[in-house]
């Protein structure tokens, strides 16, 4: 390994300019969009975070199958930027600039300073495209940074005592608990390890590796303790164990190669020149003899990044995230070394310039996305007819018409709604997903949530039309549906309709005329009060 040496050419500053360049408009570029209002999955974490705020644990009044890490790390976000989509987003361009300059870290310590600083500027700019839906606070940032912090404690000089080891472990499991995906960075922990300690002695060899998998059981293990201490266990192992085993066994085998062709090409999307330049860097690590240290710890990582977009075989976008990192190295390997040639350093110069200038293409692909376009056109572009623009409106209204302990029942899959609105939901299911899947939990999660909302008895019912708000397939139990369309008229009216095109922004009507006004787009929310809510007294306070 290089040992963090200068990286030859282009001057002693130049890796200091190229790393700055990518951090400072990454940075940039994240805090132009900090504004941008939170997709599902933001407000999914945003809620929980809040109710961890306030004083409620996970797995009570939200469960999901994720891991709750990304839902403290939310909450440590809003605590120290606030309770906004804006202080979330801000304190993502901190959390991904901290990875990055993990990743120049990782970068110095295997292929040199200049190389590490252009790994750094690639992951920067990768991990802000609209391809992964980068500018959203997905769990799959948030497990990087822990994730390389691990690996950087491995890769530096150190003794090679048990402390470290142990410590390691400890980052890798915190990882895990911002995403069951991240166990695939454990395991390639536990491989960094071995390609470190090699020729040390089985003996010495076992006890490093039982010292990093104990460090990596310790976040788990302890959350495990506090749902049993606080009484959530059961809810908490059904959801991120029992239904989550339902849910990665729904995608079959044979479905995994055209899913993962036809995501990676949006995952990849305007930056394929980066691609191409970690293929290239790849095969250039492999010929090259003076990488011959870096070559198993760059190849494992990369394999142990791939495995831990597969888990399910979903492949969705932000699921490539994990594979940045390991891209960018790749990407900056043919910048690598410090040879004192001419001929090195009109390489490695080459090489870094041909590496910016893919990123730059990139950059220049998404421009509009990054700088110019509206928040109505950005979200048309990466998300469809998903009512994400639109629940900042809905929930202003909700929010101006509640009264103190209202609850608002959600019907579909828009958790950022009862963020938004500063209200608990009506049901602890802030998906509609699983109860659309085929497993055999769905109808007993449709009728709990079905209870919960009738004993809730909310002044306010929101009912997504929005097929990706629900995802029904064949084989779907849809007695919830038969219950919305008898119990949800029985005893709501219609205060609000928000009609969503894929061309043009929503249109927006409140009070009676909602009721009167049928749908122009197939794409709808509707919102309905409760009958017996309507009182003179009421009225002035309802959305209009």
């Amino acid at each position: 390994m290089r040992g963090g040496s200068s990286g030859g050419g282009g001057g002693r500053s130049a890796w200091l300019v190229v790393l700055a360049a990518g951090l400072v408009l990454s940075f940039a570029i994240r805090i132009h969009r900090a504004d941008f209002p939170f997709e599902r999955d933001e407000g999914e974490y945003a809620y929980a975070g809040k109710l961890i705020l306030e004083g409620v644990p996970p797995y009570t009044e939200v469960c999901n199958m994720k891991l709750p890490g990304t839902y403290y790390a939310y909450a440590f976000l809003m605590t120290l930027f606030g309770r906004t989509d804006f202080g979330v987003h801000l304190g993502l361009a901190f959390w991904t600039a901290a990875s990055a300059l993990l990743v120049f870290a990782i970068g110095a310590r295997l292929l040199g300073r200049l190389a590490g600083a252009l790994a750094a500027t690639t992951f920067a700019m990768l991990a802000v495209s609209p391809g992964v839906l980068g500018l959203a606070g997905h769990a799959t940032h948030f497990l990087l940074l822990p994730a390389l912090a691990g690996t950087w404690l491995l890769l530096r000089p150190w003794p090679g005592g048990l402390p470290a080891a142990f410590l390691a472990g400890l980052l890798f499991g915190a990882a895990f608990l911002m995403k069951q995906h991240a166990a695939a960075f454990v395991a390639w922990g536990a491989v960094c390890l071995g390609l470190r300690e090699r020729g040390q002695g089985w003996r010495r060899l076992a006890s490093a590796e039982g010292s990093l998998l104990a460090g990596a059981a310790v976040p788990y293990g302890a959350l495990c303790l506090y749902m049993a201490a606080i009484g959530a266990f059961d809810g908490f192992w059904f959801w991120t164990v029992t239904y989550a085993r339902q849910y990665v066994a729904q995608v079959p085998v044979s479905a995994a190669a055209g899913l993962l062709l036809s995501s990676s090409k949006s995952a990849i999307g305007w930056n394929f020149l980066v691609w191409i330049a970690a293929a290239a860097g790849a095969a250039w690590a492999f010929r090259d003899a003076t990488l011959r240290a870096a070559r198993p710890h760059l190849a494992a990582f990369a394999l142990c990044s791939f495995a831990a977009v597969v888990p399910g075989f979903y492949f969705r976008q932000h699921y490539f995230i994990p594979m940045l990192p390991a891209v960018a190295l790749l990407a900056a390997a043919g910048a690598a070394g410090d040879g004192g040639s001419r001929a090195d350093a009109r390489r490695r110069t080459a090489w870094t310039c041909l590496v910016l200038a893919a990123v730059a293409v990139g950059t220049a692909g998404y421009a509009g996305a990054f700088f110019t376009w509206d928040e109505v056109r950005l979200a048309r572009r990466m998300y469809g007819t998903n009512p994400f623009v639109e629940s900042r409106e809905i929930a202003a209204r909700l929010r101006a018409a509640a009264r103190p302990g209202d609850r608002i029942a959600v019907l579909g899959s828009e958790p950022q709604l009862p963020f938004y609105a500063d209200m608990r939901s009506a049901a602890r299911y802030v998906y509609a997903y699983g109860l659309m899947e085929v497993h055999p939990y769905a109808a007993r999660l449709q009728d709990e949530t079905i209870a919960e909302i009738e004993a809730a008895w909310p002044r306010h019912v929101v009912l997504v039309h929005v097929r990706t708000s629900w995802l029904p397939r064949r084989g779907s139990d849809r007695r919830i549906f038969r219950w919305i369309d008898a119990w949800v008229p029985a005893h709501y009216d219609v205060v609000g309709l928000v009609e969503i095109f894929p061309d043009r922004p929503a249109a927006y009507t409140w009070g009676p005329e909602a009721a009167s006004r049928g749908p122009q787009s197939q794409d709808h929310v509707l919102v309905f009060r409760r009958r017996d809510a309507g009182s003179e007294a009421e009225t002035g306070r309802e959305p209009r």
